[in-house]
């Protein structure tokens, strides 16, 4: 290269590039990314935008149409930033929600809001596997967002079904028939089995276990509590008894304990009386013989 053309290229380059057409950037926005399934209808939603100015968040309920919410905000002086609550989240259901920039640029994220817990597993029972090992089969729910089943374990009948007595998790579809082996630690030990079931939302079902009544407990855990025998529930003649005698109480005259102390006071005056009357007879008879 001679040394006229170097010197000519670094004197008018710069001018070549001032001249030169600039690519303007596309202005973008980026809707937070929720999450399949929540649990709460209050929650704060935000995007982010390179170029332009304002920001519009707007929602809709699934089979519905999108409206505008929170206001038109100007993303160079405030964050972009919305809250979401009950006025947007109505019921449980599919919700979707749009950031719009400058009325034209768009972008869409979508939750589902579930606060209701599957159904309980149903037909739970367990044989003896062998080798130390027995056998739990049960069906899961026909809930159509069940997650997993996670089983429990404790050495009391009334043990809590906490993180401390969890020993498997089991992943299975909707309404299928399931089978799990477990290991006995100590077979000289008796063992309680219970069976919870959990949806996509993190929500549970009731426990089934070993033919007890589960009862909650002050903890917040669920606990289980002795049936009668056999596993039956108290009957609905021992429930009318009950009630029977509850009714029995509740119609007894409020006087009647006052009547009954009246009745014994006279009948004990009537015998004095009496007393009284034959005692001066008698006196009455023996004073005419000695006159």
């Amino acid at each position: 290269m001679s040394k006229h053309l170097l010197i000519s290229l670094l004197v008018f380059s710069p001018l070549l590039l001032a001249v030169m057409p600039v690519s303007a950037i596309a202005p973008t926005v980026s809707i937070q990314d929720l999450p399949s399934y929540i649990t709460t209808d209050n929650f704060k939603l935000s995007c982010t935008a390179i170029g332009g100015t304002n920001v519009q968040f707007s929602y809709k309920k699934e089979g519905g149409s999108y409206t505008d919410f929170g206001g038109l905000i100007n993303i160079t002086s405030s964050p972009c930033l919305v809250q979401v609550g009950s006025g947007q989240i109505s019921d449980q259901s599919k919700y979707y929600f749009k950031a719009i920039l400058d009325g034209v640029v768009s972008d869409e994220t979508s939750v589902t809001y579930d606060v209701a817990g599957p159904s309980p597993v149903t037909g739970y029972r367990k044989d003896d596997g062998g080798n130390n090992t027995i056998v739990i089969h049960w069906k899961n729910p026909e809930s159509e967002d069940l997650a997993k089943v996670i089983i429990y374990r404790g050495e009391t009948v009334d043990f809590s079904a906490d993180s401390n007595h969890e020993i498997a998790t089991v992943y299975g579809s909707p309404d299928s028939e399931m089978t799990y082996s477990i290991n006995i630690p100590d077979t000289s030990k008796t063992y309680y089995y219970l069976i919870r079931a959990i949806d996509k939302a993190g929500n549970t079902s009731a426990l089934v276990g070993d033919g007890d009544i589960l009862q909650p407990s002050t903890s917040g855990d669920t606990v289980v509590s002795i049936l009668p025998k056999e596993g039956s529930v108290l009957s609905e003649e021992t429930t009318v008894v009950s009630e029977i005698v509850e009714e029995e109480e509740t119609d007894k005259d409020p006087l009647s304990d006052i009547k009954e102390s009246i009745n014994k006071n006279s009948k004990q005056w009537l015998y004095t009386g009496l007393g009284l009357l034959f005692l001066g007879i008698t006196l009455y008879f023996l004073k005419r013989k000695k006159a």
